[in-house]
């Protein structure tokens, strides 16, 4: 009568639903096939901080970046290179969580 995910989490244990369990990184498997342009599929992660210490490890390319500018121009400079980006941008989310909070707090 509860919650789908909340009861099948409770069956298979406190892993249910980790992404880091029996799953592949998208950049491992995008390093495996091939490129229209020749060789391996290219892969840009661009990204506050270091991504090379967590998901873009195996990133063909990883820019790390300080501010959304610095994400949009990462990708910018690199598109035309790279058959798969992810490019994080999260300078509006934290305004709106700021906003939140304050809406909250009053």
């Amino acid at each position: 009568m509860g919650n789908g995910s909340y009861e099948a989490e409770l069956t298979p244990g406190p892993e249910f639903g980790d992404p880091g369990i029996d799953t592949e990184p998208i950049f491992d498997r995008l390093n495996r096939h091939s490129s229209p342009r020749g060789g391996s599929k290219k892969s840009l992660v661009a990204d506050y901080g270091n991504p090379r210490s967590w998901y873009g490890a195996n990133a063909t390319t990883a820019v790390p970046c300080s501010s959304d500018d610095e994400v949009v121009n990462a990708v910018v400079e690199h598109i035309a290179e790279h058959d798969y980006i992810f490019a994080r941008m999260t300078e509006l989310s934290n305004i709106q969580r700021c906003k939140l909070r304050t809406a909250v707090v009053h």
